[in-house]
């Protein structure tokens, strides 16, 4: 309910009975105590609550109605009343609260707004105790206060700076204060200190040896002219301002600058105040100035041609001059002294002949110009001239400044002899000339440099194409044969062929990736060789087998024109590399070869002396090559017991085809990467990498290669590589037939049947593919997920064996990259703790690491064998057969 009071509307609570006789007169004493803005009443309960309150309290706090004000504050000043920090606010608190408070209440904007409340107690009408307040707003008044404060407190600190200025400039002047009467002896009636300290006195001594005046001081030759200067300006005006010497206490002599102005005293005389500053440090670097402008003077005219001055204000020829022979150029000219410079300059400009280098031409020569340069901050002009009487070039330079006696501008005109300048200019024209003509040469190698950058990108896309249809293709084949066999899940004729195809799939993919991996590191300089023992001759057989595959999809039909091999088949060498040559090499032959087309192959011993110039050009390239490799434990300690010469021979392998041969622009070009030679509208399937590899396998070896190729006429392939021969052989070849001898007569020929192996791998799918081709060998298996779990699994099965005699791990089939723990350190911390238990386990690296580097990596961690992925089961067992049966 809203009524008026004391003409402000004030909003009441319906459910209060708060009428009576005395209360307006309440709310007047309230509003007249506090001058305040409106009133605020409620009852002595919980939470202070809101009977009454006034239309100008709820517009102060922000409300733009009675229903906003109740809903926000819940109609409880305990809402309201908002403490400082420090304070507590409560029902008791507000209580006790007399007379008048200040404190802060919150706004609808949750703001703090500062107020003044006077309180006061009031019976309603039905009898009940309740509390009036009145509030004004002080919080512009605090904000105003708050600029006050703010500007005083700026005016204090601009007066302290002010005041810290001036003392700062009272103290810095290197002078001080004097003040003289204006009577015939210029009487000195005060003196400062800094006067008489700056030339050694006291203020008392100052005054005795000056005897009262403040002239009396002044260096006697310059005493009648600094009179006359201080009687002349003071005639003419109030100030004066002269510098000259005075006698310093110590005899020595000071300038000083006195500058001062006529003024009055207390009663009315006239006086002179002067401020006399000590420039002596000043007047005596001008003095050393004029004195290097001398000397300056006199080092531009040194071996000059000819020098003289001109006053340019007035126009003349200060001074005559003499040329360096002797002459005098004015008399020469059928001139004489007096004369106009322009007068000269008009005469020269008839005989001399203007040159156009990097000075003026001596056409813009004149009194005016050389004002005008002057005038625009150019203090140095030069002009350039040939002399046709002294056959010579000389270049002319006006040197200008103003003169501070009477504020001229003057020249010193300088002539010297530039003749080798001009030449040094000539010679560089033409030394410009022959850098441009190799500017040209070198722009014109870069654009064919550019033409050939273009090339190679146009093959690295070129390559990319390819590869991205040669991984398409089997990808999509894969994919294909896939859905086929999905279709027909009974017919097992199809699923075995469709088996056989993804293989054959798989097998090419393997090989494009080996392709480009092989030939980034080959270009960064990252593969290494592995040195160690391989039987040359039963490395060929199996190549020419893998070819042989291939050649018979296309007809082709492989003739070993040495089937018996070499003489000496047990090399030290890199037996993976010689493969991978060969295979490249092979493969090309049969995919580049005509349907029914053949292939030659012949490797053979190259007779010690025929490859001279290749030893002498890799001699030294390996002294000991085991020191490449890392032999196992026992085979390397046998070794350090008998070590014997290695000699080394040269193998040559010689590989011809019938096939469609290649042209003679592409054999320069055959062995840079990503190279194809394409017939029109055909392409065939790989990198273009290929016999890039070749080329730098067979340079990494210490080899080399030559080409022989007419178009449709087939190619030739003539490989020579450096071996070494392994000088233990015979016991190697030993142990090999007593092996196969074993396997004959069924000695340890159960290959891995009944073996405990343990396997490493962190991928399910591989995992169980290992599984699954190991137990169907025969084994037994128990699989970890990572190197951790490998070496915890280890270090158990080695303390059950001791204690309990439980079997130990046969072998142990670890992959490289796992979590946790990778198979490098693994196998690190299983050797070690073998140590213990003095046995060895054989570990066999299975994984897709499978560089010659990555593979060295596994023999330094201890490992015995690396498998790469894609698994071959063949090569495993095999590897696993070896290796169980050894230890």
């Amino acid at each position: 309910m809203r009524k008026t009071y004391y003409g402000e509307g004030l909003f009441l609570n319906e459910q209060y009975q708060i009428f009576s006789e005395h209360l307006e007169e309440k709310f007047q004493i309230l509003l007249m105590e506090n001058h305040g803005v409106g009133i605020i009443g409620g009852y002595y309960e919980e939470g202070l609550p809101i009977c009454m309150v006034s239309e100008l309290s709820v517009h102060m706090l922000g409300y733009e109605s009675i229903e906003e004000f109740e809903r926000h504050t819940g109609k409880l000043l305990m809402k309201i009343i908002c403490p400082n920090q420090n304070e507590v606010f409560s029902e008791t608190v507000f209580a006790g609260w007399s007379g008048t408070m200040e404190t802060h209440m919150h706004t609808a904007q949750g703001a703090r707004l500062w107020v003044r409340i006077v309180k006061k107690e009031h019976i309603s009408y039905d009898g009940r105790e309740i509390w009036l307040i009145s509030v004004c707003n002080m919080q512009e008044l605090f904000e105003a206060e708050c600029e006050i404060v703010e500007v005083n407190q700026k005016l204090e600190d601009a007066n302290a700076r002010i005041m810290a200025q001036l003392d700062t400039f009272a103290n810095g002047i290197n002078g001080g204060y004097m003040i003289s009467r204006e009577d015939r002896q210029f009487s000195i009636s005060y003196v400062s200190r800094n006067v008489a300290a700056n030339q050694g006195y006291t203020a008392k001594e100052f005054l005795d040896a000056c005897m009262g005046s403040m002239l009396g001081n002044v260096y006697p030759p310059d005493r009648s002219e600094v009179l006359f200067s201080l009687r002349h300006q003071l005639k003419r005006k109030d100030s004066y301002s002269m510098k000259y010497r005075v006698i310093c206490k110590n005899g020595s002599l000071k300038w000083v600058l006195d500058s001062g102005k006529r003024g009055r005293d207390e009663n009315g005389n006239p006086i002179i105040q002067s401020l006399i500053m000590d420039v002596n440090e000043s007047e005596q670097m001008n003095l050393m100035y004029r004195q290097e402008r001398r000397q300056y003077r006199d080092a531009i005219t040194h071996d000059c041609e000819y020098s003289f001055s001109v006053d340019l204000t007035n126009g003349y020829i200060e001074t005559a001059y003499e040329m360096k022979n002797g002459e005098n150029p004015i008399r020469l000219l059928g001139l004489h002294l007096p004369l106009k410079f322009d007068d000269y300059l008009d005469r020269v400009k008839q005989i001399l002949k203007s040159v156009y280098t990097d000075g003026r031409a001596l056409e813009e020569a004149t009194t005016e110009k050389l004002l005008q340069s002057y005038q625009h901050g150019i203090r140095k002009c030069e002009y350039d001239y040939w002399d046709i009487r002294q056959n010579k070039y000389v270049r002319a330079t006006v040197l200008m400044s103003e003169k501070e006696e009477n504020g001229h501008i003057c020249a010193i005109i300088v002539g010297r002899d530039i003749s080798s300048q001009i030449r040094e200019v000539e010679n560089y024209h033409k030394e410009m000339q022959a850098a441009n003509r190799r500017l040209e040469r070198q722009k014109r190698e870069l654009e064919k440099a550019y033409r050939e950058a273009n090339l190679a990108n146009a093959a690295k896309s070129d390559f990319l194409a390819r590869m991205s249809h040669d991984i398409r293709t089997p990808i999509n084949g894969i994919l294909g044969l896939i859905e086929m066999s999905d279709r027909y899940p009974d017919d097992v004729e199809k699923l075995k062929e469709n088996r056989e195809k993804e293989r054959a799939a798989v097998k090419q993919l393997l090989m494009l990736v080996n392709d480009v991996l092989d030939m980034s590191k080959l270009e960064s300089g990252e593969i290494e060789l592995i040195e160690e023992p391989f039987n040359l001759n039963d490395q060929m057989r199996h190549c020419m087998e893998v070819i042989g595959v291939q050649a018979q999809k296309r007809s082709v039909t492989i003739v070993n024109r040495t089937p018996d091999g070499i003489r000496h088949p047990q090399l030290i060498g890199s037996a993976t590399y010689v493969n991978r040559i060969l295979t490249n090499i092979l493969s090309n032959s049969v995919k580049y070869n005509r349907i029914g087309g053949q292939i030659f192959v012949a490797v053979e011993e190259m007779p010690k002396g025929q490859n001279a110039a290749e030893d002498r050009k890799i001699s030294g390239r390996r002294e000991i090559p085991g020191e490449q490799r890392l032999p196992e434990r026992s085979e390397k300690q046998e070794k350090q017991k008998n070590q014997k010469k290695q000699e080394k021979i040269w193998v040559r392998f010689l590989i011809e085809d019938t096939g469609i041969g290649m042209s003679e622009a592409f054999q320069k070009k055959m062995f840079e990467p990503f190279t194809q030679e394409n017939e029109a509208g055909q392409t065939h399937a790989g990198t273009g990498l290929g016999m890039a590899i070749v080329k730098k396998l067979i340079e990494k070896m210490g080899g080399t290669i030559e080409v022989h190729s007419r178009k449709y006429m087939g190619s030739a392939f003539d490989v020579r590589i450096p071996f070494l021969l392994n000088p233990d052989a015979d016991r190697q070849n030993e142990e090999a037939r007593l092996r196969r001898e074993r396997g004959k007569t069924g000695d340890g020929g159960s290959g891995i049947r009944g073996k405990k192996l343990l396997l490493v791998e962190d991928n399910e799918l591989n995992q169980e593919i290992a599984k699954f081709m190991l137990t169907e060998a025969g084994a037994e298996i128990e699989s970890v997920w990572n190197g951790e779990e490998a070496v915890e699994a280890v270090r158990r099965n080695l303390e059950e064996n001791e204690k309990t005699g439980r079997k130990r791990y046969d072998a142990i089939l670890m992959d490289i990259m796992m979590p946790v723990m990778n198979g490098y350190e693994a196998a690190r911390a299983i050797r070690g703790l073998e140590q213990e238990y003095d046995v060895r386990t054989p570990i066999i690296a299975m994984t897709a690491n499978a560089f010659v580097e990555d593979i060295m990596r596994c023999r330094e961690a201890g490992m015995d064998e690396h498998i790469a992925k894609p698994l071959e089961i063949d090569k495993l067992l095999a590897a696993l057969e070896k290796y169980v049966r050894k230890y």
